[in-house]
């Protein structure tokens, strides 16, 4: 049995390269190509490289899986792109391996991590109560009208 090389990668699953590249929607042609990348850095690669054009758009894609919204699917390390790469993996994320690139970016996109939520409050299992316009007045005059019809009008009847 094969060990994984990170602990956020499931042993016997994601742990070698063509796996994660896989992962993350890369054909196997495509990751055939790749896999000669995987244990560079960002910063030893030619960005102009449709290689790593193509990497970079699959991890941007694997970032918006995990809850980055506000990044773009360009195949080009931009500003936003980078914002979330160290979330995940550091200030020094462009001299990290892209294989730790892809591993931390799946392992995120299981977990949707980069999701931001709207309310400070973690109810544990009970869902967040959805924004409603007019906010807590909306809320109360339907949980008034659910009460009146619902319990109210039963008793009467």
């Amino acid at each position: 049995m094969m060990h994984s090389v990170r602990s956020g990668v499931r042993a016997g699953s994601e742990n070698n390269a063509r796996q994660l590249l896989l992962g993350l929607g890369m054909g196997q042609y495509n990751a055939t190509i790749a896999i000669q990348y995987m244990f560079l850095s960002p910063a030893a690669t030619d960005p102009a490289m449709p290689s790593i054009i193509l990497m970079t758009k699959h991890l941007q894609q694997g970032l918006r899986a995990a809850g980055a919204s506000d990044v773009a699917i360009t195949g080009q390390l931009d500003s936003a792109t980078a914002r979330h790469l160290i979330t995940l993996v550091g200030n020094d994320w462009n001299n990290v391996t892209w294989y730790m690139l892809f591993s931390s970016v799946l392992t995120a996109k299981r977990q949707r991590s980069l999701e931001e939520h709207a309310s400070g409050i973690d109810l544990g299992l009970i869902p967040d109560i959805p924004e409603v316009p007019g906010g807590m007045f909306t809320l109360a005059a339907a949980a008034a009208a659910a009460w009146y019809f619902l319990v109210y009008k039963k008793r009467k009847g």
